[in-house]
């Protein structure tokens, strides 16, 4: 095999993490200044994915993520070279990725309808418009974690939570995760974290529901009232009285907007 042949997998592999961590970073954050942050994270995460199976491929054989490859009669040098295949060959399109990398590897992608939905959606997105009726966040995570974070610790026992650009996320991508109720595998470095959040989530729901079943009671929400609730918070949770406030005024804030999204959450402990 040629030795610019033989790079073509480590190449891409290292492409498509970045791809990831990319995507991660328009997923998880928001940029006031750019709109479009959703849609590129879907854009991305294909990209993504689609990368990284053909690096898996490439393993094997970097010729095998092509479809057609250039004839001998058209190329003007001895051996088939990687200038060659850039001028004149083609490669795998997204949609049949999962077979090619089954019949290279044996490896069935996990959930093969979520990677062909995901598919649809890009296409979507990218040739014609944004679709109103779905949650962009939610559909890049379920791809992400679904599909990019099973398959990349199957191969090279990488977790999709270490491939984000921002190096402060940790402190935050945890909880989004469990809020959305979102799957994912855990690296003994970050368990301890997700440990925490996944308390603290725990924390909060127990306490809109002590201060939904409490609103009969005190109904009249008074000063005092407030009071009693905000210390009784602190006390039964062992909180600070600054965390018992902030925890008081969000779960009002939720219960006043009929904000039901907390419980869908996930605050059953992860089994280790």
């Amino acid at each position: 095999m040629q030795e610019d042949l033989i790079e073509i997998a480590k190449h891409i592999r290292r492409l498509g993490l970045a791809s990831l961590a990319h995507a991660q970073q328009h997923t998880f954050f928001y940029s006031s200044d750019n709109t479009y942050w959703e849609d590129l994270a879907v854009l991305q995460a294909a990209h993504a994915a689609e990368i990284l199976i053909k690096a898996r491929i490439a393993e094997h054989h970097p010729l095998l993520i092509f479809s057609e490859i250039p004839k001998s009669t058209k190329v003007n040098e001895e051996k088939l070279s990687l200038r060659a295949l850039l001028e004149s060959g083609k490669t795998i399109q997204y949609n049949e990725l999962p077979e090619r990398l089954w019949a290279t590897s044996g490896y069935k992608i996990k959930n093969d309808n979520i990677y062909q939905r995901f598919g649809k959606l890009r296409n979507t997105i990218q040739h014609f418009t944004t679709p109103q009726d779905k949650d962009l966040t939610q559909e890049t995570l379920k791809f992400i974690f679904g599909i990019i974070d099973p398959m990349i610790h199957d191969f090279w026992g990488l977790y999709a939570v270490d491939y984000i650009e921002d190096p402060d996320a940790h402190e935050y991508i945890f909880k989004t995760l469990l809020k959305y109720n979102i799957d994912f595998l855990i690296p003994d470095h970050y368990k301890e974290k997700v440990e925490k959040d996944r308390l603290e989530l725990e924390t909060t729901v127990k306490v809109i529901t002590f201060i939904k079943d409490s609103i009969n009671v005190f109904s009249s929400d008074t000063e005092i009232d407030r009071f009693e609730i905000i210390k009784y918070i602190q006390n039964s949770f062992n909180l600070s009285e600054w965390q018992a406030q902030r925890l008081y005024y969000d779960a009002r804030d939720k219960i006043g907007s009929d904000d039901d999204s907390y419980l869908e959450w996930r605050i059953t402990p992860f089994i280790s």
